[in-house]
């Protein structure tokens, strides 16, 4: 997976590596821009102007961006309640390094759409179940892209993919979640090897070296020493690591260094370390998103005819998928947070579906063609 899909070459020192563009961000974006245009054509077809739904989309991305962060950073306070004030707003706007936790997002967005169809929408007697239902494939499609920023960011990942598990594991690189997370819990060390001391201020000599690790296969052995690492000469096991945890290139997948052998020879050498395999969860939900779009989609000209019923289904639909997926997954998250509000969702959504099912009087679509001017 890659965090930063792209460089852009500017003659700054303020970026010596060019501006990076994330994959996270982009598929945001991408995201966007999608749901946006789903969007504006379903409200075309039931005589809601485009406009109007293209003024929403701005408020529910806005909205939701809003609800991911700050349910992100209450979730960082409980693990880091030493952060200041400022570093709280310095993390709220770095949108492009992952934090979107989904459920604040839907959250978010929907206290947006409340405020939006209330002062735009209401004095215009466009049907709030009517907006509602138009939003929800868009919904589900802009989760879809959105899962994959997820995948290339390397957040939201799954448990570890173990030899009977039928399918194919995902390798994530050195910078991303998954390796802070299995070298945390120390299922794998985070280059691939150990160090021969537990003193950072000794020599940086390697210890073990992982069987079948990309360290191993480009041939680094017990008892090297680190001499370069980088561009950087080390003398100790700490310089390594503050090298890691300080002055790592965000999207920096390669490591290169040079060992002194045994045999006092240097070589160079140059890997890209993994992780063990992982469940593709991110994948998983795009597959099941596009799924419900899909439903949702087809299901309007069936069973889905009237007014809420399209999004109470999305709101089923998404919840009984993120009760599952949440089962394979292993990033750290608030889970039972997450798991409960997926309970909540899909015993409103079921509710919400009967009540509107059973509804005798229908609510009938806004006549209104015209654009704003």
């Amino acid at each position: 997976m890659q965090q930063v899909i792209w460089r852009i070459p500017i003659p700054w020192d303020a970026f010596p590596n060019g501006i990076p563009l994330y994959g996270f961000g982009l598929m945001l974006f991408f995201a966007f821009l999608s749901a946006s245009w789903l969007a504006s054509r379903r409200a075309q077809a039931r005589g809601i102007a485009p406009d109007v739904v293209s003024d929403l989309t701005i408020f529910l991305f806005v909205g939701g961006i809003v609800g991911a962060r700050l349910l992100f950073l209450y979730e960082l306070s409980a693990k880091d309640p030493g952060r200041t004030l400022v570093q709280y707003v310095i993390e709220f706007f770095q949108i492009w390094r992952g934090g979107i936790i989904l459920y604040g997002a839907l959250g978010g967005g929907f206290l947006a759409y409340l405020v939006f169809w209330y002062f735009i929408c209401r004095p215009k007697k466009i049907s709030p179940l009517v907006l509602a239902d138009v939003v929800a494939p868009p919904l589900a499609l802009g989760i879809a892209l959105g899962r994959i920023g997820c995948l290339l960011n390397g957040c939201c990942f799954g448990m570890a993919a173990t030899p009977e598990c039928p399918c194919v594991g995902i390798h994530f690189p050195y910078p991303s979640p998954p390796r802070i997370e299995l070298t945390f819990e120390e299922v794998q060390n985070a280059l691939g090897f150990s160090w021969g001391a537990d003193i950072l201020d000794a020599p940086a000599v390697v210890g073990k070296v992982d069987r079948g690790s990309a360290a191993e296969e480009a041939g680094l052995a017990p008892g090297d020493i680190i001499a370069r690492f980088g561009a950087t000469e080390v003398e100790s096991i700490r310089d390594v690591e503050e090298l890691l945890r300080e002055s790592w290139p965000e999207g920096l997948n390669e490591v290169a260094m040079s060992v002194r052998k045994g045999d006092a020879t240097t070589r160079d050498l140059r890997f890209v370390p993994r992780t063990i395999g992982l469940l593709p969860a991110q994948t998983y939900e795009t597959i099941s998103m596009l799924l419900l779009v899909a439903l949702l989609l087809a299901g309007e000209g069936y069973c889905l005819t009237k007014p809420g019923q399209t999004i109470t289904f999305f709101m089923m639909g998404y919840a009984l998928h993120r009760g599952l997926n949440e089962l394979l997954r292993n990033d750290p998250r608030p889970v039972g947070l997450e798991r409960n509000t997926s309970l909540l969702l899909f015993a409103a959504g079921l509710a919400l579906f009967v009540y509107f099912s059973l509804r005798k009087t229908e609510e009938a679509p806004s006549a209104e063609t015209a654009p704003r001017a």
